[in-house]
């Protein structure tokens, strides 16, 4: 098994490498499937539908799965949660920084006009 280090992405490196782990994984789940798909095209005892099966078994042992040290999974799922992290933890920082409209009626709203910051 190989290791890979991989220092300090930006996002648009780190979204590139999960989708590859991601492509891999699924690539392996394909084969798996066409394999036993497959087998129903040749006789019950040939060498081919053997072989197939074989390989259908090693694919489902040994899944293309892709990890950060055995830690977590590197999946589209872990993208979209480290995503969606990202972008509530730059909005709450965006609350605390940017009051810039008073309405008429004395309530200070943030930038994007849908939150109450204080009422005067």
């Amino acid at each position: 098994m190989e290791v890979f280090i991989v220092e300090q992405l930006d996002t648009a490196e780190s979204a590139f490498v999960i989708m590859c782990c991601e492509k891999a994984s699924a690539a392996g789940r394909k084969t798996k499937e066409l394999c036993y798909k497959i087998q129903d095209d040749f006789d019950t005892e040939s060498k081919q539908r053997k072989e197939l099966f074989k390989l259908a078994e090693v694919l489902e042992t040994y899944k293309p799965k892709f990890t950060a040290a055995n830690f977590f999974v590197i999946d589209q799922d872990y993208y979209i949660d480290a995503t969606t992290a990202k972008q509530d933890r730059n909005y709450e920082q965006s609350n605390f920084r940017r009051v810039e409209a008073e309405s008429d009626s004395g309530l200070l709203f943030n930038s994007d006009s849908r939150t109450i910051i204080a009422k005067r």
